[in-house]
């Protein structure tokens, strides 16, 4: 046995059977529990919210207010089953050429769970396409806005309430699950329709059926 082998062993014995100097036991009849608990506990993943619309540009009149009323929601709701809430909010400038460079950025930012968008279906249809892994809600925008499965639209009679009650749907749609995938999330929206809201689902399928859909299910609707 080599030197530094024999000082290990050496060492371990004296833990468990040599008192100090003062006499008090080391390491006698230690618990671990607090230990197992810190190694074993897990932070929930935080809820990562995207939202797109008119920051700035010709729009950011409506735009603005409405960005404020998500973001405030949230983050007045977090944390959420134990989820913090963070917003990323991408600016298209109200124009064409900025709903694509948005969607671009979206695309690159890692770990957005869901997407919001201002109404226009436009920016709801580049962004469902860029961005095709991700549930995607366009508050209070037409049903053509909705274009693939994982995409919804979601209406109130009253528009001014849209923002806050789609914010209400959509924590309840995450809240019960511990998985923040495609699938789990859309699942959740389908099933935790508020009380006259009108939400709308697109038909057509998404790239893979499994990315909104259980497998057993992928081929049926609702």
């Amino acid at each position: 046995m080599s030197t530094s082998h024999t000082v290990r062993l050496g060492f371990c014995a004296c833990l468990a059977t040599v008192a100090c100097s003062d006499g008090a036991p080391r390491l006698r009849n230690v618990s671990y529990a607090g230990l197992d608990e810190k190694l074993g506990s897990e932070t929930p993943t935080p809820l990562v919210i995207g939202i797109l619309g008119d920051a700035t540009g010709p729009g950011a009149s409506t735009g603005r207010p409405f960005l404020d009323v998500l973001r405030t929601t949230f983050e007045a709701a977090s944390p959420i089953a134990g989820r913090t809430i963070q917003i990323h909010v991408f600016d298209d400038r109200s124009s064409t050429e900025g709903v694509r460079a948005a969607s671009a950025r979206f695309e690159s930012d890692p770990g957005v769970a869901i997407a919001i968008v201002a109404p226009g279906a436009e920016r709801a249809a580049v962004l469902a396409e860029s961005a095709y892994r991700t549930p995607i809600v366009c508050v209070g925008c037409e049903d053509s806005a909705a274009t693939r499965e994982g995409t919804f639209v979601f209406r109130t009679a009253d528009s001014s309430s849209a923002p806050t009650r789609a914010v209400e749907w959509i924590l309840a749609a995450v809240g019960d699950s511990r998985v923040l995938d495609g699938r789990h999330i859309a699942a959740g929206l389908r099933t935790h329709v508020p009380p006259g809201a009108t939400v709308v689902e697109g038909r057509a399928p998404a790239r893979d059926p499994n990315l909104f859909r259980d497998p057993k299910s992928a081929s049926t609707r609702p």
